[in-house]
């Protein structure tokens, strides 16, 4: 099974040395097409996926979670996919329904199984 876009999260610390306060710097969770390094989402819900929607600044700040990608059974039995940790609306926690693009055209894949071994 391949969920796309890849999700990950970094962490940028932005200290202000002018200020006594802590300052938790910016976080953000980026959803990046493993393939070709291009957006893997449209974020910003204009229809295309540009520079803009790789991705999110989150608005907690500070170190954000690992995002966390499954399936759970509900309880009439239906199978939902789901990622943690997307920023999902700039939240670090809130949950996701991952696209899953499944291609329409496959081709066969073979092994010469007397040669790889």
């Amino acid at each position: 099974m391949r969920f796309e876009p890849a999700s990950v999260a970094s962490f940028v610390d932005s200290p202000d040395p002018s200020s006594c306060q802590p300052n938790l710097g910016e976080a953000r969770a980026y959803a990046v097409d493993f393939l070709t390094g291009t957006a893997g989402t449209d974020r910003n819900g204009d229809g295309t996926k540009g520079t803009e929607d790789i991705s999110t600044v989150l608005k907690s700040g500070g170190l954000p979670p690992s995002p966390v990608g499954g399936v759970v059974q509900l309880d009439d039995g239906k199978l939902v996919d789901f990622i943690i940790g997307g920023g999902a609306g700039g939240s670090p926690i809130a949950p996701e329904k991952p696209v899953r693009e499944i291609p329409k055209v496959r081709k066969k894949l073979y092994w010469n199984t007397n040669s790889d071994k």
